[in-house]
């Protein structure tokens, strides 16, 4: 708009120099003047319509922009309730931190703690594997030792079953001897009963010889009497 108001007070003074130049050629001059002024008033037309697009745009583009700023102050606003919220976040997260820390300190302590008690645990492991491998050598060794006894035993078996065997056969022998003897023993005492009654026999015939021979005259004749 200055732009368009500056242009008409130009002609306005053309035209007053005109008039006071007088009139000589105060036509022709008024009409180059007018000529020049229309051209002039065209441009201007012209520049005006494209300074009021622009203008239009220029509003149109304002009226967004604006919209944006309203848009982005809610969002700023949004932003720095999501900022407050973040911060409260933050130190609760900040104090979450320092007693994670805290715990991981105590951790890392148990940690090492753990680490001497299994290094410790491991030295026990080891003695102890090397005390079942020690064990383990002493149990075969024990057991070839039992395999070898049992053999022994399995074989003083044998000997006992047939010492065995042997000494019910020779009780067996024995008891038959023991009959044997009995019945010997039965002879024995029936042949010396016998022998007894042959002795008495013979004393009761030697008696009665010597008293058959004592009233012989000559006994001594006799071969039996002597």
């Amino acid at each position: 708009m200055s732009v368009l108001g500056g242009s008409i007070n130009a002609g306005l003074f053309v035209l007053v120099v005109l008039v006071v130049a007088g009139t000589a050629g105060a036509t022709v001059l008024y009409q180059d003047s007018a000529q020049e002024i229309r051209q002039e008033n065209d441009a201007l037309r012209s520049q005006n319509q494209n300074l009021a697009q622009q203008l239009n745009e220029t509003e149109t583009e304002l009226e967004e922009a604006r919209q944006r700023v309203d848009e982005l102050e809610r969002r700023l606003e949004t932003r720095t309730q999501d900022v407050d919220q973040v911060s409260t976040q933050l130190n609760r997260t900040q104090s979450q931190l320092d007693e994670t820390e805290r715990q991981l300190a105590n951790t890392r302590q148990q940690l090492s703690e753990s680490r001497d008690r299994i290094s410790e645990l491991e030295n026990r492991r080891d003695e102890l594997e090397s005390r079942v491998a020690s064990l383990e050598n002493t149990n075969r060794n024990l057991r070839q030792q039992n395999q070898n006894l049992q053999q022994d035993v399995n074989r003083l078996e044998n000997d006992v079953d047939q010492l065995e065997a042997d000494l019910n056969e020779r009780e067996n022998r024995i008891d038959e001897l023991e009959n044997t003897i009995d019945q010997k023993n039965s002879k024995i005492s029936d042949l010396e009963d016998d022998v007894e009654f042959w002795k008495d026999e013979a004393d009761r015939f030697e008696s009665d010889l010597n008293s058959l021979c004592s009233k012989l005259e000559n006994p001594s004749a006799y071969s039996e009497c002597n």
